[in-house]
């Protein structure tokens, strides 16, 4: 009989914990929860996350989960979501361990608000506090930037201002390439009075005649100010669905 009791002891104490409700909203009627099966977070800074993630409810359910699993994120976090409360309106936060990516799905009413975009952007500007082992502000950032939102207010989109200048730029040069080839193809004789007097001189040495010669002009400034420039996204894929959002970030 010992020995049935010490094993029953062993087993239960080495089962997987379960999620639990760690909050309800009285009004909305909404929930917090928290699992952190993994167990990035000490019992104090689950506490702590608990204070970011509350104000939450009043526009939908929240969830922190820290996992390893070796599926595609995106995918798990809708799952995981959909798992405790279907299509309402809320949000999951995932710390993948096994892929190295923090990982944000929305659903309902919230995802109208941190859309795929802005999931990127929060994403972003919270990675690398999962990149020094910072779990805790990494968690404490999404929610407060994700709370931001749902207020109204504006977060910090760096990686969206840059490809909007990148694109602004290659938008200028196009438009600057396509005015001066249209000024060029209207008035040909002007362009040809411009031609350099060094070029004239060296294609009169290899005794090509002045008919070919004005056929074959080449603008290198023209080819040079129209290359393309390279761009870069911090961004990882976004959850796929009608009505849920997603973006994440590897860290």
């Amino acid at each position: 009989m010992r020995k049935l009791l010490l094993f029953l002891f062993f087993f239960l104490a080495f089962l997987p914990v379960q999620a639990q409700e760690a909050y309800t909203n009285p009004d909305t009627g909404y929930q917090v929860i928290l699992d952190d099966a993994y167990d990035l977070l000490s019992d104090q800074e689950e506490k702590q996350l608990l204070e970011y993630m509350e104000p939450i409810t009043a526009y939908g359910n929240c969830i922190f989960q820290s996992v390893y699993q070796d599926d595609d994120t995106a995918k798990y976090a809708k799952n995981a979501y959909r798992e405790y409360f279907g299509t309402q309106s809320g949000t999951i936060f995932v710390i993948d361990m096994y892929n190295r990516i923090i990982y944000i799905y929305s659903d309902g009413d919230v995802s109208r608000i941190i859309t795929n975009n802005y999931a990127n952007s929060i994403t972003d500007n919270s990675y690398r506090y999962a990149s020094r082992n910072d779990y805790l502000t990494c968690a404490a950032e999404v929610y407060r930037q994700e709370y931001t939102l749902l207020q109204g207010g504006r977060i910090s989109q760096p990686m969206k201002h840059i490809t909007n200048l990148l694109l602004a730029i290659l938008c200028a040069l196009l438009m600057n390439f396509l005015l001066l080839a249209f000024d060029r193809s209207a008035n040909p004789k002007e362009e040809a009075q411009k031609t350099d007097l060094g070029t004239l001189a060296a294609i009169s040495l290899m005794n090509i005649n002045a008919r070919k010669t004005s056929e074959k002009k080449v603008f290198d400034p023209i080819n040079s100010s129209s290359s393309g420039s390279s761009r870069s996204s911090g961004s990882s894929s976004s959850s796929s669905g009608s009505s849920g959002s997603g973006g994440g970030h590897r860290f």
